[in-house]
This record gives C-alpha cells, sequence and structure tokens, in this order.
C-alpha cells in the first residue's frame, strides 16, 4: 500500500524556519515526515551552528534535521568539469550562471533530494512544503506534490522574520544579510559582498582562489560575479558600496 509521506524543505532562513515551527503548530492539517536541508559546502559557519540550534528545539517533537548532499566534492566535479556539448563544449565550467538556474541548484539541491526519496522512499507518494511567503506568490509553481504553507498562512517575508524573533530561532546571519545561502554565490548583491568582503575575509580569499584557479584553466565562466573579485574590491575602496 502506498503511503504518502511529507518532507519540509529547509534552508536555514527565515521563510523555511517559519514554516517549520508554523507546521509543527498546526500538525493535524501539516503533518512532517522529515525535514531535508542541502548541505552545499559552502554554507556560513554559523549556518552549522544554527542548524543544532534547530535540531535541538526538535528534539520534542521527535524530528530531527537530514542533512543531503556531498558539498564541496559535488562543487568540484561539476565546477572543474567540462560541458559535454554546445558552443562551450570541452570547456571547464567554473563559476555557475548568474541568470536563470545554474548546475549548482540542480546537483547541490536538486538531485540529492531525487537521489533520496529513490532510495528511501521509491514506494511513497511525496508531498513537499516549500517555504514560499505569501509576498512571493509569482515564484509558485503548479505541481499536486508541493504545497506552500506559508501562502496558506498568510505570512509574508517579513512576518517569516518577526515570527523567528518571536519564537527564539532568530538566524543571526539577518544581522549581516537580507537573505541566508552560499557564501560564494555569484548572484549575491553588492551589499552583501561588502560584508563578505569586509566580515568574513577568509571565505572571500576561498571565492579568490577559486578564481584564480578558473582564470588559470580558461574555464567558460572564469570570473566571480562576470566582473570578477578584483573589480568588486576595487569598487568597495573607491565607492564605500
Amino acid at each position: 500500500m502506498t503511503k504518502t509521506k511529507y518532507f519540509l524543505m529547509f534552508s536555514g532562513g527565515k521563510d523555511s524556519t517559519a514554516m517549520l515551527f508554523k507546521c509543527l503548530e498546526n500538525s493535524e492539517k501539516y503533518p512532517i515526515d522529515e525535514i531535508i536541508f542541502y548541505d552545499t559546502g559552502f554554507e556560513f559557519p554559523y549556518m552549522y551552528d544554527y542548524l543544532d540550534l534547530i535540531d535541538k528545539k526538535l528534539e520534542k517533537y521527535g524530528l530531527k534535521i537530514t542533512r543531503l548532499g556531498e558539498g564541496k566534492k559535488t562543487w568540484n566535479k561539476w565546477s572543474k568539469g567540462c560541458f559535454t556539448r554546445g558552443k562551450l563544449n570541452g570547456k571547464m565550467r567554473g563559476f555557475p550562471i548568474t541568470i536563470g538556474m545554474s548546475w549548482c541548484t540542480r546537483e547541490l539541491k536538486i538531485c540529492p533530494f531525487n537521489k533520496y526519496i529513490k532510495t528511501k522512499h521509491k514506494k511513497n507518494n511525496i508531498i513537499k512544503y516549500i517555504g514560499i511567503a505569501s509576498d512571493e506568490k509569482k515564484r509558485i509553481k503548479k505541481d499536486k506534490n508541493i504545497i506552500y504553507p506559508l501562502v496558506d498562512f498568510n505570512m509574508t517575508e517579513n512576518d517569516c522574520l518577526e515570527y523567528t524573533k518571536k519564537i527564539d530561532v532568530y538566524n543571526k546571519l539577518y544581522d549581516d544579510f537580507k537573505r541566508t545561502g552560499c557564501y560564494l554565490c555569484p548572484k549575491q548583491n553588492q551589499k552583501s559582498l561588502k560584508v563578505l568582503i569586509n566580515k568574513y575575509p577568509e571565505l572571500w580569499d576561498n571565492v579568490k582562489i577559486m578564481e584564480k584557479f578558473f582564470i588559470k584553466n580558461d574555464s567558460a565562466f572564469s570570473l566571480f560575479a562576470i566582473k570578477g573579485t578584483a573589480y568588486f574590491e576595487k569598487k568597495l575602496k573607491e565607492y564605500d558600496l
């Protein structure tokens, strides 16, 4: 007999955190079988402390975050691998593209979940809870296997942030960033890069080392965020980003 399993997709950001605890408050309507976090290998160090904090909060519910993915191993495989077709055939990939869905999203997040489901839950009907806030409805995709609890709760992004403060699960990364995510994401805005350069110099150095490697190997996307690390460092000094 096919069973329905409910998976809550957890990023550690304000929206997915608010979704998690609101679902726990309304567990009859929003049951949770597993909480899934994709470990890309390039999270800010505090994110791992935050996951531990959330796990501690989840103990009374008999739940624990499932951390999926091989992180840096997958990143190295794809960033240092080559395109296999098209005009870039044979070229090392380098950094993910900055427009549209990149290979990193697919390989570091989507594929690990699909692999996990095929291995552990291939006989079950899968329902995913996705943390899209009510003021981001344009991001919603029609899919019978996806539920958007925050829309049902009518919670905006700001509502989610305030709610995490109220229940004492606020992620301190929001003191510095508007959004949490990989520190080497080339899609982050210039204000985030300013914080990264000034407050996390060791992580910024990692990005520069990668860029140097990709340039040396003539990868298709050698420069970080198109213009490169040197551009952002110079702009920071000249214009005080």
